[in-house]
């Protein structure tokens, strides 16, 4: 328990002389100084009996050089710790400076990462929208090359043992003859469901703004339908003697349709599909899309093509439902 109090008293001793020392100090010298002088004067003899003040100046000179020595060396203490102080700060700010550079060439970095990733991103995006682009219109422009386009898809298909489709038609003006010819008479295909949609002849109704195409289609139809009549009084029973089965049933529609095309729901999910449109000069003309065909493939869509085949299918059941049923002549 010594050590410590002497360390403490040492402390305070420390701590006084470097608050009182100089001042300690001067008022000793003055005293001292003083004194001699009221010797000299009123002992004169003293003085100079005993060397007074040859002694008296020597102690004083120790005093005063032991006085501005320790100063000096407390001065130096505390210039000591000044410098460590500020080599120390100065070594802190070099450190913080540093580390700064550092984070601020890290965030440089990870920048540069996040900007080259969207980069990619954009990238991809784009060329996802251009591959889903080309999959839904892959430039069928003409019935010609739907069925082209049909039938390098159908190569690693036959022979097909089930072909189901639902067709919907305007007044199978052209589309009744490759009907027949890529599915009607393909001896690759062995039994033929078709549900076909085509526009009535009878229809009456003939409101002032109903466009002059269809006034057209409607006229048209009614030849057309003589022609199916034919091929399945003289055709159909040819076919099915070379063993395959062809169920081919046909309603007639009297109103305007929002689409217009095909869908083979097996052996694939594949739809070609085109929508009526206004179009020309001031958009007064009706037309139906004949070089703006759709084509939607498989059954796990995107929402985009997934839309695209409800409009057809929804469109297509709407009017199977409310169409009358045609019945060809025996």
């Amino acid at each position: 328990m010594a050590l410590p109090n002497f360390s403490h008293a040492l402390g305070k001793v420390r701590k006084f002389v470097e608050k009182w020392g100089l001042f300690v100090l001067a008022v000793v010298l003055a005293v001292a100084l003083f004194g001699i002088h009221v010797i000299h004067v009123v002992f004169p003899e003293w003085a100079e009996k005993y060397e007074w003040g040859e002694k008296t100046w020597h102690a004083l000179g120790v005093f005063v050089a032991l006085g501005v020595v320790y100063q000096i060396l407390d001065i130096a203490r505390d210039v000591g710790e000044l410098s460590e102080k500020v080599t120390s700060n100065a070594q802190e700010i070099a450190a913080t400076r540093q580390g700064a550079e550092d984070g601020m060439e890290r965030l440089a970095g990870k920048l540069g990462g996040l900007t080259e990733k969207v980069a990619v991103f954009r990238r991809e995006a784009e060329g996802n929208l251009l591959r889903l682009a080309e999959v839904l219109s892959p430039n069928l422009n003409q019935l010609s090359d739907i069925f082209k386009d049909l039938k390098r898809d159908a190569q690693g298909l036959y022979p097909i043992e089930n072909l189901e489709m639902d067709w919907l038609g305007i007044d199978m003006a052209h589309a009744w003859d490759h009907l027949v010819k890529e599915f009607l008479k393909n001896a690759q295909i062995k039994r033929i469901k078709i549900r076909l949609l085509m526009i009535s002849p009878a229809w009456s109704h003939d409101p002032p703004w109903l466009p002059a195409e269809v006034r057209d289609w409607r006229e048209n139809s009614a030849k057309n339908v003589e022609r199916i009549n034919s091929w399945l009084s003289n055709e159909l029973a040819i076919v099915e003697s070379r063993d395959r089965k062809i169920d081919l049933e046909i309603k007639l529609y009297d109103r305007l349709p929002v689409a217009h095309g095909f869908y083979i729901k097996a052996p694939l999910s594949t739809c070609y599909m085109s929508f009526f449109r206004w179009e020309g000069a001031n958009y007064w003309q009706y037309g139906w899309g004949q070089d703006k065909y759709w084509k939607i493939v498989g059954d796990v869509l995107p929402p985009a093509s997934r839309d695209l085949l409800d409009i057809f299918v929804g469109q297509f059941e709407y009017l199977w439902r409310s169409s009358a049923a045609h019945v060809p002549p025996s």
